[in-house]
């Protein structure tokens, strides 16, 4: 199976519909807000075209970027459209987004719009709109840190894991408003062929490509 050129992200929301928006943060000043609106898929979010694509199937047969807790809940969830309707027409509604933040190694290339010159924008924008969850894209460890704390621990945590295990490198994590998510369980995983050591690079990629999943109540 060819591997997806892109990092996953997925996530489950327990008893929320979710509004979903997809944003880059190349420039500085200039940020692009897609929405997928009205995203409500029984309180579960799957940011990757992969994921949306595949969910359907999963509950037929296990899929390399599934965990088999993952596969139970959509067979569970299919089995059972009355929990479906019920969760789709929950009152308790989440904005979520997946935001491409842009690499901090590409400081020099982006001139302007290095990362160090953006990042207290890109915090106070965040903080301005309080998401309840951003996905996070191209981000470091070390960069949603700073985001955290710019914006207030207290406010807002991250759960996140390096590509390479114990080096500075990017992430496909989240950060979470913690005055209304609680990080119930998180894992992440490495997309290769069976028995590649974490961190290596599996089939043709040029870098080692995760898949990190959390579980918000």
């Amino acid at each position: 199976m060819p591997l997806p050129s892109w990092m996953h992200c997925h996530v489950q929301i327990a008893d929320a519909s979710v509004k979903v928006h997809r944003i880059s943060s190349r420039a500085r000043n200039r940020s692009c807000r897609v929405a997928l609106k009205g995203c409500r898929v029984a309180g579960i979010l799957c940011v990757s075209a992969a994921m949306l694509t595949a969910i359907g199937a999963a509950s037929a047969k296990p899929c390399w970027w599934f965990s088999s807790a993952t596969r139970s809940l959509v067979r569970t969830l299919s089995s059972r459209p009355s929990m479906v309707r019920s969760v789709c027409s929950s009152r308790h509604e989440l904005e979520v987004w997946s935001f491409n933040l842009r690499t901090e190694f590409q400081e020099e290339q982006d001139g302007a719009d290095g990362w160090s010159k953006r990042r207290k924008e890109v915090a106070d924008f965040i903080f301005r709109r309080r998401p309840a969850l951003i996905c996070a894209q191209e981000a470091t460890e070390a960069m949603l840190s700073y985001l955290s704390s710019e914006m207030g621990s207290e406010e807002y945590a991250w759960k996140a894991t390096s590509r390479k295990p114990g080096q500075h490198d990017e992430t496909a994590g989240f950060l979470f408003d913690q005055q209304r998510l609680e990080l119930v369980n998180y894992s992440a995983s490495w997309l290769a062929e069976h028995g590649t050591v974490d961190g290596e690079a599996g089939w043709d990629a040029m870098y080692p490509r995760t898949y990190e999943s959390a579980i918000f109540r």
